[in-house]
Protein backbone atom coordinates (compact mmCIF):
# COMPACT_ATOMS: atom_id res chain seq x y z
CA UNK A 1 0.00 0.00 0.00
CA UNK A 2 1.09 3.74 -1.12
CA UNK A 3 2.03 5.62 1.62
CA UNK A 4 0.53 8.99 1.41
CA UNK A 5 2.94 12.11 2.74
CA UNK A 6 0.68 13.31 5.69
CA UNK A 7 1.18 9.86 6.83
CA UNK A 8 4.78 9.15 6.21
CA UNK A 9 6.71 10.57 9.43
CA UNK A 10 9.81 12.51 8.75
CA UNK A 11 12.56 12.93 11.32
CA UNK A 12 14.12 16.45 12.06
CA UNK A 13 17.38 15.55 9.80
CA UNK A 14 15.24 14.33 7.00
CA UNK A 15 12.82 18.10 6.99
CA UNK A 16 16.07 19.72 7.25
CA UNK A 17 17.38 17.85 4.56
CA UNK A 18 14.55 18.31 2.22
CA UNK A 19 14.72 22.31 2.81
CA UNK A 20 17.92 22.04 2.16
CA UNK A 21 17.66 20.50 -0.98
CA UNK A 22 14.83 22.55 -2.25
CA UNK A 23 17.09 25.73 -1.78
CA UNK A 24 19.63 24.25 -3.88
CA UNK A 25 17.53 23.34 -6.71
CA UNK A 26 16.30 27.21 -6.72
CA UNK A 27 19.79 28.25 -6.81
CA UNK A 28 20.65 25.63 -9.63
CA UNK A 29 17.71 27.09 -11.52
CA UNK A 30 19.38 30.19 -11.11
CA UNK A 31 22.63 29.24 -12.47
CA UNK A 32 21.45 27.39 -15.68
CA UNK A 33 19.44 30.51 -16.27
CA UNK A 34 22.53 32.55 -16.05
CA UNK A 35 23.97 30.05 -18.31
CA UNK A 36 21.44 30.07 -20.79
CA UNK A 37 21.65 33.91 -21.06
CA UNK A 38 25.56 33.87 -21.55
CA UNK A 39 25.17 31.25 -24.20
CA UNK A 40 22.87 33.37 -26.33
CA UNK A 41 25.86 36.22 -26.59
CA UNK A 42 27.60 38.84 -24.76
CA UNK A 43 24.94 40.23 -22.44
CA UNK A 44 27.69 43.36 -21.11
CA UNK A 45 27.78 40.89 -18.04
CA UNK A 46 31.26 39.45 -17.35
CA UNK A 47 32.21 35.89 -15.61
CA UNK A 48 33.32 37.84 -12.86
CA UNK A 49 29.67 39.72 -12.15
CA UNK A 50 27.43 36.73 -13.11
CA UNK A 51 29.34 35.00 -10.43
CA UNK A 52 28.89 38.12 -8.24
CA UNK A 53 25.16 38.03 -8.64
CA UNK A 54 24.99 34.00 -8.58
CA UNK A 55 26.92 34.20 -4.65
CA UNK A 56 24.66 37.27 -3.71
CA UNK A 57 21.60 35.22 -4.65
CA UNK A 58 22.42 31.64 -3.07
CA UNK A 59 23.99 33.99 0.30
CA UNK A 60 20.81 35.89 0.18
CA UNK A 61 17.88 32.86 0.04
CA UNK A 62 16.60 31.84 2.91
CA UNK A 63 13.36 30.43 5.01
CA UNK A 64 11.58 31.33 7.65
CA UNK A 65 9.73 29.18 10.07
CA UNK A 66 5.83 29.95 10.64
CA UNK A 67 2.81 28.52 12.23
CA UNK A 68 1.60 27.25 9.15
CA UNK A 69 3.51 27.48 6.70
CA UNK A 70 7.45 27.86 6.31
CA UNK A 71 8.12 31.20 4.00
CA UNK A 72 10.95 30.87 1.09
CA UNK A 73 12.44 34.37 0.10
CA UNK A 74 15.20 36.17 -0.65
CA UNK A 75 16.66 38.66 1.92
CA UNK A 76 16.79 41.03 -0.82
CA UNK A 77 13.11 41.66 -0.90
CA UNK A 78 10.22 39.29 -2.44
CA UNK A 79 9.01 36.06 -1.06
CA UNK A 80 9.98 32.92 -3.57
CA UNK A 81 7.05 30.20 -2.03
CA UNK A 82 5.34 28.60 1.04
CA UNK A 83 5.55 25.15 2.18
CA UNK A 84 2.90 23.89 4.25
CA UNK A 85 4.28 23.01 7.73
CA UNK A 86 1.06 21.00 9.73
CA UNK A 87 0.33 17.64 8.91
CA UNK A 88 -3.85 18.56 9.32
CA UNK A 89 -4.53 20.94 6.77
CA UNK A 90 -7.61 19.75 4.84
CA UNK A 91 -6.38 20.08 1.46
CA UNK A 92 -2.50 20.32 1.25
CA UNK A 93 0.12 17.35 2.13
CA UNK A 94 2.83 18.15 4.82
CA UNK A 95 5.48 19.39 2.74
CA UNK A 96 3.78 21.09 -0.41
CA UNK A 97 5.07 24.18 -1.96
CA UNK A 98 2.23 26.56 -3.02
CA UNK A 99 3.22 30.09 -4.76
CA UNK A 100 2.98 33.38 -2.74
CA UNK A 101 -0.73 35.37 -2.69
CA UNK A 102 1.48 38.22 -0.92
CA UNK A 103 4.58 38.82 1.57
CA UNK A 104 2.56 37.01 4.09
CA UNK A 105 0.15 34.37 2.52
CA UNK A 106 0.03 31.73 0.59
CA UNK A 107 -2.08 30.84 -2.95
CA UNK A 108 -4.29 28.55 -1.75
CA UNK A 109 -5.48 26.90 -5.28
CA UNK A 110 -2.94 24.37 -5.35
CA UNK A 111 0.29 22.95 -4.82
CA UNK A 112 3.62 23.41 -7.27
CA UNK A 113 5.19 20.17 -5.91
CA UNK A 114 5.89 18.79 -2.26
CA UNK A 115 9.51 19.38 -1.11
CA UNK A 116 9.79 15.76 -0.38
CA UNK A 117 8.89 13.68 -3.44
CA UNK A 118 8.95 16.09 -6.29
CA UNK A 119 9.91 20.09 -7.26
CA UNK A 120 10.88 20.25 -10.88
CA UNK A 121 8.45 22.68 -12.05
CA UNK A 122 9.80 25.27 -9.35
CA UNK A 123 11.82 27.97 -10.79
CA UNK A 124 14.57 30.53 -9.03
CA UNK A 125 11.79 32.94 -10.06
CA UNK A 126 8.96 31.20 -7.93
CA UNK A 127 6.36 28.37 -7.75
Amino acid sequence: MKQEVNEMSYDTNEIKTAYRNYLDHIAADYKAWQNRLAAKGPSGASEKIRSDMYMNFVKNLSFKMGKKYVKCFNKDGGVHSFIVNVHDDPKFKFGDILKPAGYGTPAKNFARGNIFTNFDRITWTGA
